[in-house]
């Protein structure tokens, strides 16, 4: 599926066995995924690049070849009861975004880490969040991205490090378990 338009509404939709991307939104502002499983593609479950606010809910993105879900230069979003497992490359993936609110965010057994916020992410709050068994590490802060919160979340079991935020300032960690971690569990 691919959208290229402003007030898209995607819902109760499986898009699976695709060569590239389950779902493609590129400039699209004001949309909502609602109730979709978008699993088993070539490229990631869901791709968002550039545009407005994106709001995503109920959404299953799991056995991709590339990310589970991966957004990108959005104006502002909501992620909330979202699962990416077992995907060829990272969970979630957020590039250059502010303002993202992520409640209830489910990653593991992903080939990379759980969750990457890669260049200028900022401003994000992340809550309920669990990140396990990822074959890179749990989260991974890059890029100069900072102020960014999360609270109330697990990350634990990881094949690497637990928290790698190279040398990223003012992320804060509120009520956050990081265990068992095959490497550190902050970095």
């Amino acid at each position: 599926i691919y959208v290229y338009r402003t007030d898209v509404d995607v819902a109760d939709v499986t898009a699976s066995g695709n060569e590239e991307s389950g779902i493609y939104f590129k400039l699209s502002s004001n949309a909502s995924i609602e109730d979709v499983d978008a699993s088993r593609n070539g490229g990631s479950g869901i791709d968002v690049s550039e545009g407005g606010f994106i709001s995503m809910r109920s959404v299953t993105a799991n056995d991709n070849g590339g990310n589970g879900v991966s957004i990108t230069e959005p104006d502002a979003g909501s992620l909330v009861d979202v699962t990416a497992n077992g995907n060829g490359r990272r969970g979630l993936y957020v590039g250059e975004m502010f303002n993202l609110t992520a409640d209830r965010v489910t990653v593991s057994e992903n080939d990379g880490y759980g969750i990457r916020l890669g260049a200028d992410v900022y401003y994000n709050e992340f809550s309920g969040v669990s990140v396990s068994d990822n074959a890179e590490g749990g989260i991974l802060i890059t890029g100069h991205s900072s102020a960014n919160v999360f609270r109330d979340s697990t990350i634990e079991h990881n094949g690497g490090v637990g928290i790698n935020h190279e040398q990223n300032d003012r992320n804060e960690f509120r009520n956050v378990t990081v265990r068992y971690n095959d490497d550190r569990q902050v970095e």
